[in-house]
């Protein structure tokens, strides 16, 4: 619960750093900020409310007790991982 508290103290930080028009602007026709983060709090909140009615469900999702990769770290293994699914033959 620490790590999620202080992801949502940075990402508050980060959007109030953030000028209102960068947040709200649309680049080539692709979702602001503002839409994506609002897609991500609407996905996740179903997701939520059923783990606060149901704490069983932990144990069938268990519980990860290594820590998250950060962004980059992310990024470089999805663009690891997608450079060699091109190469690679069945």
């Amino acid at each position: 619960l620490d790590a999620l508290q202080a992801s949502f103290e940075e990402v508050t930080r980060q959007v109030n750093a953030t000028s209102d028009d960068f947040f709200y602007q649309q680049k080539n026709n692709k979702w602001s900020v503002a839409e994506n983060l609002e897609h991500l709090i609407q996905s996740n909140r179903p997701f939520a409310s059923v783990l606060k009615k149901n704490k069983t469900l932990l144990l069938v999702f268990g519980i990860s007790f290594k820590s998250s990769n950060d962004y980059e770290t992310i990024k470089a293994n999805y663009l690891q991982k997608n450079k060699s699914g091109r190469n690679s033959t069945p």
